[in-house]
């Protein structure tokens, strides 16, 4: 058994042992890549910045530090005659910058700053062609600060000459630079195009307030559909507002919840937009529109519109009015013996003189006087008997009862109403 257990010993030993030693040399080449890839980025970095270092020398100021300033200043004075500003100073700063680079025990001068102010007046678009001009010159220069303000002057027309600039620019000679050469024209010019910026720039108002939102004032419109119709075709105004007078409008439809819904403007200078659907059925909608204007910057609103179509309701069956009565404009004026003075004040011939046992027609009713009794008149209205005083008008009796049974069929009328 001891002899079969050492093969087996031994064999176990080997493996292990050579596992051991491979898996170290293993570690050993990935540290040994690890560090060959860690110089490889070194001389990559700094071969990039190499190539980084030779263009910004190609661009930067001659390293001649009274050529560079001389040059530069005509380049700027140049310039402002060319964008046809009328200026007072275009002068260097008499201190420069030295700027360094290194740990604290290798601190090297690797370039100097030539700072510069420039003083002019003109109008906005002249002080923008100007700036675009300076920004397309692809040299080591930049502007440091910038404050433009309103000229006050009556005697001036609006927009001419209104502003003053008062401008800062710095420009970076590196200390390797060539030592004499003409930098401004061998520069490149870049090829930028600005026109946009430039029209974003002069269509406001510079010193005016900015731009304002629009206001979308439709809310909900409500439709009813007629009783003899399942649909409608529905159409609207959608309005807005915008407190800046000069800016135009423009909608769009950005969702809705009615089939086939289109929204119209006829011109930018509309202020509303129609929005049309035919065959509507009756339910509750939701309308989403958008509104921007053309001020800059641009402002835009987005609103949601409810519109609501429901079913025309019957109307109900109105209550013929009832026919005006005659006695309550009716008055008992007087008496002449056995006789009754009436009056009916709405009619040229409503005066009527009636005697006891006659009768008159009114309001459809036959009245007959009964007796007269000082200022007490009793009337036999219908079935109905009525007492009333004289001065009072026929429909304020100041009693009321049932007239009896009569066997008497005599009866007189009168010839008046």
């Amino acid at each position: 058994m001891v002899g079969a257990l050492i093969p087996i010993f031994l064999l176990f030993w080997g493996v292990t042992k050579f596992s051991s030693s491979y898996f170290a040399l293993r570690a050993a080449k990935q540290s040994l890549m690890t560090q060959v890839q860690d110089e490889q980025d070194k001389i990559d970095n700094l071969e990039l910045a190499q190539k980084r270092r030779f263009y910004y020398a190609n661009i930067s100021a001659p390293a001649n530090a009274s050529q560079a300033n001389i040059d530069y200043q005509n380049w700027l004075i140049k310039l402002v005659e060319g964008s046809k500003l009328k200026y007072n100073n275009v002068s260097p700063n008499k201190t420069t910058n030295t700027l360094s680079a290194g740990t604290a025990g290798t601190v090297i001068p690797v370039a100097e700053e030539f700072t510069y102010r420039i003083n002019a007046s003109g109008t906005l678009d002249q002080i923008v062609d100007f700036m675009d001009k300076f920004n397309r010159m692809n040299v080591l220069h930049r502007i440091k600060s910038l404050d433009l303000k309103k000229i006050v002057d009556k005697t001036e027309k609006d927009g001419e000459k209104g502003i003053r600039l008062d401008l800062e620019v710095q420009l970076l000679r590196l200390i390797d630079a060539p030592m004499n050469r003409d930098f401004l024209t061998a520069a490149n010019e870049l090829k930028i195009d600005n026109s946009a910026k430039t029209r974003a720039i002069l269509s406001r108002n510079f010193f005016g307030p900015a731009n304002n939102s629009p206001v979308v004032k439709t809310s909900s419109e409500d439709f009813e559909v007629a009783l003899d119709e399942e649909t409608i075709d529905v159409e609207f105004d959608i309005s807005a507002d915008d407190e800046d007078d000069g800016d135009l409008l423009s909608f769009e439809l950005l969702s809705s919840d009615i089939e086939g819904a289109q929204l119209l403007q006829k011109s930018p200078s509309d202020r509303r937009a129609k929005l049309t659907a035919p065959k509507v059925n009756v339910g509750e909608y939701s309308v989403r529109v958008k509104v921007s204007d053309s001020g800059i910057p641009q402002k835009t609103i987005e609103k949601t519109i409810e519109v609501v179509v429901e079913k025309e309701k019957a109307k109900p069956e109105q209550e013929k009015p009832k026919p005006f009565l005659f006695a309550a404009t009716t008055y008992i004026t007087g008496r002449k013996g056995e006789s009754l003075l009436i009056n009916n004040k709405t009619k040229k011939d409503g005066f009527m003189v009636v005697k006891i046992g006659e009768t008159f027609q009114l309001d459809g009713e036959t009245w007959k006087v009964i007796s007269i009794d000082g200022r007490i008149v009793v009337i036999q209205r219908g079935t109905e008997i009525q007492t009333f005083r004289i001065g009072s008008t026929l429909d304020s009796p100041i009693e009321k009862g049932a007239a009896k049974p009569t066997t008497d069929n005599t009866v007189t009328e009168s010839k008046s109403e």
